[in-house]
């Protein structure tokens, strides 16, 4: 173009990369250049040929959230001066550019932390899993270094694996969070949830296809989100707006996790923040007009935006945010009805709020993952007894409360009669 100017960089390599791509009739490519000769300070570039409008979304979705990703843009692209890129999907007439993520990277986002490691994760099976303390272990399963890599020290990643699989229980949450950003790891499923990522990447249920990065100021780990060709209704095989609010809990390390009493009320939270931040009508739509309206079809722009307002209806059905309580017995002039000394009570809680539930002051068994709380065996007075429900917080203040009436019939009574002063 005029005035744009043209650089001109000699042996670059050049390759065709992706895992479940290479055989594309349009490839993805890696571009390395000498690093004395770097390009806008890179030397290293992925150029992404397959459904790169989604994969530009889900970046540019996963800055707003607060999440750690690549930075993308739709770029031009040609080879032996020919433009491969399809008119139509996957294309659109354009590549991706998709960010490395490596040290200059870091120095790119963590410009005050950016000497930390940096991994890529990827297939056969990089599920967290500890495999001892040898790296090589790690890296025939699929981990790569990918900054500070001829020191090839891996302690980090092998502690962080042994604390995810073996940290007892009665520690498990405060030493994963000396080594993981728990908030950001949340960040990171409730947006592989939200956008329906059918990758077969760790936030959705799979040991691949995601970064991590961990400062030396901060050496809290933090997931690098990657890969999102198949998100928003797009892409080959994506999740339905449907799909379980745990899909990523068939990885072990993730299902402890993301289950876990301390943590699940987090990852709950990150869902209604994202539902009611970036992700919502008001801010998604016209970002994705702004994205992609130069080169995408108006009707694939208003696909994703429907799956989105569909998901997250169906999201937001998931989540209890009530307290309720129910009754198995019988219902006998409007009360439930035993003739036994105890009764079995449950019901729901706020899964964000509540920490604890108590039934009379007892302390009924609580499922934060499920938001079900019960208590088998409430002691009951003859008669009509009002049985008080409170929900507890994390700092044990009341959160919510309700109450039911149940009738312990002894078959004993007593006549009485009288005036009544009023209606």
């Amino acid at each position: 173009q005029p005035g744009a100017g043209i650089q001109v960089r000699y042996n670059v390599g050049v390759r065709i990369r992706g895992a479940g791509s290479r055989g594309a009739a349009v490839p993805n490519y890696r571009v390395n250049v000498p690093r004395d000769r770097a390009w806008n300070d890179r030397d290293e570039l992925n150029l992404n040929a397959q459904y790169g409008h989604s994969q530009l979304a889900g970046n540019t979705l996963s800055f707003l959230a607060g999440l750690p990703a690549s930075e993308g843009r739709a770029i031009q692209v040609r080879v032996n001066g020919v433009n491969l890129a399809s008119s139509g999907l996957p294309q659109y007439g354009a590549y991706l550019y998709a960010e490395v993520v490596n040290g200059d990277w870091a120095a790119h986002h963590y410009p005050e932390d950016s000497n930390g490691n940096a991994y890529s994760a990827r297939r056969p099976n990089t599920d967290l899993s500890y495999l001892g303390t040898n790296p090589q272990s790690y890296k025939n399963t699929g981990y790569s270094k990918t900054s500070n890599s001829s020191e090839d020290d891996w302690s980090d990643l092998i502690n962080l694996t042994w604390i995810l699989n073996n940290a007892p229980d009665s520690t498990y949450a405060a030493q994963v969070r000396e080594v993981a950003n728990v908030q950001e790891w949340m960040t990171y499923f409730a947006m592989n949830s939200l956008l329906g990522n059918g990758e077969t990447a760790l936030g959705s249920g799979g040991g691949d296809d995601y970064d991590l990065y961990r400062g030396l100021i901060d050496s809290r780990f933090l997931l690098v989100a990657h890969d999102w060709d198949t998100i928003l209704g797009q892409g080959q095989g994506p999740a339905g707006v449907g799909a379980d609010l745990f899909r990523a809990t068939s990885v072990p390390v993730v299902n402890r996790l993301l289950k876990h009493p301390e943590f699940v009320p987090l990852y709950y939270q990150e869902l209604v923040r994202l539902m009611d931040g970036v992700l919502s009508p008001a801010n998604l739509d016209p970002l994705l007009d702004q994205l992609l309206g130069e080169y995408v079809p108006a009707a694939t722009i208003a696909s994703m935006k429907s799956y989105a307002v569909s998901r997250n209806a169906y999201v937001r059905g998931q989540i209890p945010l009530t307290l309720t309580v129910s009754s198995a017995l019988p219902v006998l002039n409007g009360y439930p009805r035993t003739t036994s000394a105890t009764a079995a009570l449950s019901g729901r809680g706020n899964a964000i709020a509540t920490r604890s539930i108590r039934v009379n002051g007892l302390p009924a068994a609580w499922t934060a993952w499920t938001g079900n709380w019960t208590l088998n065996s409430l002691p009951l007075q003859p008669g009509l007894n009002r049985v008080l429900v409170q929900a507890f917080g994390v700092h044990e203040e009341e959160v919510a409360r309700a109450t039911i009436d149940l009738w312990r019939d002894t078959g004993a009574s007593n006549a009485v009669s009288g005036t009544l002063a009023g209606d």
